[in-house]
């Protein structure tokens, strides 16, 4: 259900999020569309989130990923945390729904450090926090590295969760 709509134009803009993101979100108020492709959270401003919520942004998902710097850098994940903290703050002022995304369970990550990212989320303005086990699926440079570091796997239960690794094997 619901009402159908016809598609509307296609915007394509350059990776200069400064000064050119609030003009593509006006842009698309005054096109009637309501799609909002946010950039990286870190380095969304006031003036982006409040033309964003002007074009008809209401909710949007942001990436927190692990809230600890060396798991960060181990994923080549580049989050200011700091600045995404105060992204979710301004985007719960002005009145956008904020759900972050978040993994759990990366190759040597702590439980420690695991509830760094959970104590994040709950100290946050975020509105929701979903928490995925990370699963190191065949192709990908974790998969590769856990193979080279000669962890075990059952070729058959691949995407099922990295609890299918045997450090002992």
């Amino acid at each position: 259900g619901g009402p159908k709509r016809k598609p509307g134009p296609t915007y394509h803009v350059k990776r200069q999020w400064g000064q050119r993101v609030p003009v593509f979100a006006q842009a698309m108020a005054l096109a009637g569309d309501t799609l909002l492709v946010a950039g990286p959270p870190d380095i969304m401003d006031e003036e982006y989130i409040m033309a964003a919520r002007e074009a008809g942004a209401y909710h949007w998902a942001l990436a927190v990923e692990s809230a600890t710097p060396r798991i960060q850098k181990l994923i080549r994940k580049r989050n200011k945390l700091d600045k995404l903290f105060e992204t979710i703050r301004l985007s719960d002022k002005h009145g956008v729904f904020v759900c972050t995304f978040n993994m759990l369970g990366f190759p040597t990550e702590t439980e420690e450090e695991m509830y760094n990212t959970i104590n994040y989320n709950l100290d946050s303005a975020a509105h929701m926090a979903h928490f995925f086990v990370v699963t190191p699926f065949h192709g990908t440079q974790m998969f590769d590295q856990l193979v080279a570091k000669g962890m075990g796997l059952d070729p058959d239960k691949i995407g099922h969760g990295f609890q299918n690794f045997d450090e002992n094997n």
